[in-house]
């Protein structure tokens, strides 16, 4: 949308979030009731409806998260899916603790007990994990979680290297998880703790701040 263009879409019931805008002038919203829309910016429009709650868009397509717990590839050309795969995610997990993050070779799809991560083809379930840790969010190609005895687990499922492990504390107190809040594109995951600190965490290291 340009600088002198604004659009507002109203609807009766729910309120549309995660707005997204391709270079095809495609505006795609994600609602708090689970449907992803596909707008015309030309005629201002609905193109097509889709069942999911998590969307990222490229001027090609999206990905979205279905109510059903399966992830999906749509093309925002002809609306058609191009891909599914079954069980992404429990599909018991309510829809806005599912999270979807796509680097340049992976697709994650994890919740703050579980994650999972396949090749961008869909072809092959690289890493499951969903026993002990706490996952912190998605760096890249890392998977970053804490464990309850305090310990940073970095862990690269391309690699193959053993996961890259820090200890939060030295002290032998415990740390109670809060809050986490990953920030892609400066490489950083924040930790806030019930003890009123603030973790600042990446892909080499972890420290208090």
């Amino acid at each position: 949308v340009s600088e002198t263009d604004f659009i507002i879409f109203k609807k009766k019931s729910g309120r549309y979030h995660d707005d997204d805008v391709s270079v095809a002038e495609l505006l795609v919203t994600g609602s708090d009731d689970g449907v992803i829309a596909v707008w015309s910016l030309a005629d201002q429009q609905l193109v097509y409806s889709l069942i999911g709650h998590t969307v990222l868009e490229s001027s090609a397509h999206c990905l979205s998260l279905a109510a059903d717990g399966s992830l999906r590839r749509w093309s925002l050309t002809s609306g058609k899916q191009l891909l599914c795969i079954q069980e992404a995610m429990p599909v018991d997990s309510a829809p806005s603790t599912s999270h979807l993050h796509v680097s340049k070779q992976l697709m994650f799809v994890y919740t703050n007990k579980q994650v999972k991560a396949w090749r961008l083809d869909g072809s092959d379930l690289l890493s499951s994990s969903d026993g002990g840790l706490l996952v912190l969010g998605v760096l890249e190609d890392s998977v970053v979680s804490l464990s309850d005895s305090g310990r940073v687990r970095v862990f690269n499922p391309l690699s193959g290297a053993p996961a890259l492990q820090t200890q939060l504390v030295t002290s032998p107190r415990r740390v109670t998880p809060v809050k986490s809040v990953t920030l892609p594109k400066r490489g950083k995951v924040f930790l806030v703790s019930e003890e009123g600190l603030l973790y600042q965490g990446s892909q080499t290291d972890t420290e208090c701040v």
